[in-house]
Parts: structure tokens; C-alpha cells; sequence
């Protein structure tokens, strides 16, 4: 079975520049919202192509967070709308995105670039873990919250991600890999995940 073709379209949107795209779709645990044809043209940037039932890819903001796998189509508006002080990248497709690994019960999907030599200031406990707490202090101070999901930590220098494929897949080993073993290290990734109930479910159900 051959591999399915996808287009991908990149509109930037400089900072300040309200944006409201309408999208439609998506499907229970599915990333598969669309830009609703009814979306007025005028106010994306010039020689936009035509966006009509494209799905949603991703949204950059700034050089250290994307955000992807998003279900709700509100959500993709509310967050377009959340980050407009700052430049945002969108990235549409012609066909869906690939499902990820272990994503029961996805509902969005944040990949934060952490900067080195600095505290990531959060509290990360259980298996499988999750934050428990955001410093004010901390480079994700109102990007991340309480609650979120650990899905990996991605590593520049050449180790696996750190996921739960990996032994130990605990709180506090990603605590003491953020803290400690890598923190000098420029280049790092955490990618976090909101789940709904049955993803919390299934997350849970793994300690057993």
C-alpha cells in the first residue's frame, strides 16, 4: 500500500496580526479538523493559496513551541487567537496528519524548546508522569500547566527520547534527566500532551 501524497502549506502570521480561520471536523481521539471553506481570505498575508478543507498541521509560535494533534477545532481558533502578540507559523496539509504512537486519548500536543543552563522549574511525579506544579520562574511559566502529560523528552545529543518506550519512564526520571543530567545542553525538547478522560485512563492503567 503506497503512502498517501500530502501538500503542505506554511502561512506566517506576523505578530499582532489577528487572524480568525474558522475549522470544522475532527473525530474523537482524531487530529483531523479543517479549514472551513466560509473563511474570509482577505485577512491572511498576500498570495496565500487557497485554504478551503485543508487540515491542520501545526502552529509554531516564536522559535520555541509547536503545537500539533490538536482535535478540537475551537481550540485551533482559541490558540491562533491566545499567541497574536507573537509571530505564529501555520502549517496546513491536504491530508491529515499521521496518528502518533501511544496517543489514546490525544486531544493536543506541545513541543516546548527548553533553554540551556537554566531550571526547567517544574514538578514532574508518577508513572506515568505528569506536572504537578509550574514555577513562576520557570521558561514554561503559562505554556505549561498542572495536569499535562510528560509524552517525551527529545535529546540533541544523540541518546533515544526519553518516552514510554524507555525504561524507568517515571517522574522522577525526567525530573532528573531535565535538572541535572542535561541541563546544559541547548537544544532540548519536551513534548507534553493533554488528555481527555480515557487517555488519563489508559495512562494510568500502565503502573499496573
Amino acid at each position: 500500500m503506497s503512502a498517501v501524497s500530502v501538500s503542505l502549506v506554511n502561512v506566517a502570521l506576523p505578530a499582532g496580526q489577528p487572524v480568525t480561520l474558522p475549522f470544522y471536523g475532527g473525530s474523537g481521539n482524531l487530529s483531523q479538523a479543517q479549514v472551513n471553506p466560509s473563511y474570509d481570505a482577505s485577512q491572511l498575508p498576500p498570495n496565500t493559496p487557497p485554504l478551503a478543507d485543508f487540515y491542520f498541521h501545526q502552529l509554531q509560535v516564536g522559535d520555541d513551541l509547536i503545537i500539533s494533534h490538536v482535535v478540537s477545532p475551537q481550540r485551533i481558533s482559541e490558540f491562533l487567537q491566545a499567541f497574536v502578540h507573537m509571530p505564529r507559523r501555520l502549517i496546513l496539509g491536504s491530508a491529515p496528519p499521521a496518528a502518533l504512537p501511544d496517543s489514546t486519548g490525544l486531544q493536543c500536543l506541545y513541543q516546548h524548546l527548553l533553554p540551556a543552563n537554566q531550571p526547567c522549574g517544574l514538578t514532574i511525579t508518577g508513572f506515568p508522569p505528569r506536572l504537578e506544579q509550574v514555577s513562576p520562574t520557570s521558561p514554561l511559566f503559562q505554556k505549561a500547566y498542572p495536569g499535562q502529560f510528560i509524552h517525551a523528552l527529545v535529546l540533541p545529543d544523540g541518546r533515544p527520547p526519553l518516552n514510554a518506550q524507555s525504561p524507568g519512564f517515571t517522574g522522577q526520571k525526567c525530573q532528573a534527566t531535565l535538572d541535572q543530567e542535561t541541563l546544559h545542553l541547548d537544544g532540548r525538547w519536551l513534548w507534553l500532551k493533554d488528555l481527555n478522560q480515557v487517555g488519563v485512563n489508559a495512562a494510568v492503567k500502565t503502573r499496573h
